[in-house]
C-alpha cells in the first residue's frame, strides 16, 4: 500500500470572528451617563441615561434602570 507524501502547503480557513453573546454595552445599575451613546450592537440599560441613543442593535431597560433620551 503506497502512502502519499503530504505537501508543506496548509490551508488557513478565514473565519469571522464569533459575534458577541448578549449585549456587548452594559450600564450598571449604579452608573449614570449624561450626554451621547452610540453602538453598532445591543445595549442594557439598568443605570441611569439621560441624552441621545443611536444603537445599531436592540436596547434593553432593566428594572432599575431609568432613561430620558
Amino acid at each position: 500500500m503506497a502512502r502519499r507524501k503530504k505537501s508543506g502547503k496548509q490551508k488557513i480557513k478565514s473565519e469571522a470572528p464569533p459575534k458577541p453573546v448578549g449585549f456587548e454595552t452594559v450600564l450598571g445599575p449604579g452608573a449614570s451617563i449624561t450626554g451621547h451613546l452610540s453602538s453598532k450592537s445591543s445595549v442594557r440599560l439598568d443605570g441611569s441615561f439621560e441624552g441621545t441613543l443611536e444603537v445599531g442593535g436592540n436596547i434593553l431597560v432593566g428594572e432599575a434602570g431609568k432613561i430620558m433620551a
